[in-house]
């Protein structure tokens, strides 16, 4: 996925250093403070409280750079985000970072039903980044997000309609209790309201969610540290 380098970064300054990583522990590689695709893992993370945990790997160039060619690791398509871990892992892809995280600190809801639903929530916030991602690199870029966020016809109202009908009665969350798939989900509204504000305010139980994951500490923390939204509603 192309990847634009943000404004407080040129290519004539020195890129991050790379720092050097335990191979001991979980690593998540991506860039800095940027909010992308490492929002999905770093909400699990965070809302889970267990991102003291992992090491994020902030430090690399931007592709379009000298350094970028000879950066690593990078995932098999030699993009980000990609994950570490003892055993010589490597994780590609975002869904299967989430998932083996998951699986890793045991955060699985112990019944079949809300395993299912776990997963839902995790689906849900791929096809919401999928549908920014497609605005985001559309030529103009202005008619394509103005059009993904109409009311009605727009493929992230659609997709936040198709949202409302997951919760669970009388709940914030798809289950009873919060579970990953809740903060995956949370973290796919977090990207729409850093685009549209109101975006949510049509949608009760997608707005519920955003806010009870939204005022959870180490959410706060996550967010304060990553301030950078990679998605534009406007053309450059």
């Amino acid at each position: 996925t192309p990847f634009s380098i943000p404004p407080s970064f040129t290519k004539n300054q020195i890129p991050p250093k790379m720092t050097s990583i335990s191979t001991d522990s979980a690593t998540l590689h991506y860039w800095g403070s940027v909010r992308s695709r490492n929002m999905y893992p770093g909400y699990i993370l965070a809302g889970s409280n267990v991102l003291d945990q992992v090491t994020l790997n902030g430090a690399f160039p931007y592709p379009g750079t000298p350094e970028w060619t000879a950066a690593a690791p990078k995932s098999y398509l030699g993009q980000l985000p990609v994950l570490t871990d003892a055993n010589d892992t490597k994780i590609s892809e975002s869904g299967a970072i989430n998932r083996y995280l998951i699986k890793k600190f045991n955060l699985e809801p112990e019944s079949l039903k809300d395993y299912g639903m776990m997963n839902t929530g995790i689906e849900a916030s791929a096809m919401i980044h999928a549908a920014l991602n497609k605005a985001h690199y559309t030529p103009d870029r202005t008619a394509a997000m103005d059009a993904t966020f109409t009311v009605g016809t727009g493929s992230i109202m659609k997709l936040l309609a198709g949202c409302e009908t997951l919760f669970s009665d009388g709940s914030a969350f798809l289950c009873e209790a919060m579970n990953p798939g809740d903060l995956a989900l949370a973290a796919g509204l977090a990207l729409i309201v850093d685009l549209q504000a109101d975006a949510l305010d049509t949608f009760p139980k997608c707005k519920a969610l955003h806010e009870a994951v939204s005022a959870l500490a180490g959410i706060v923390a996550y967010n304060a540290a990553h301030q950078y939204p990679y998605f534009k509603r406007n053309s450059d």
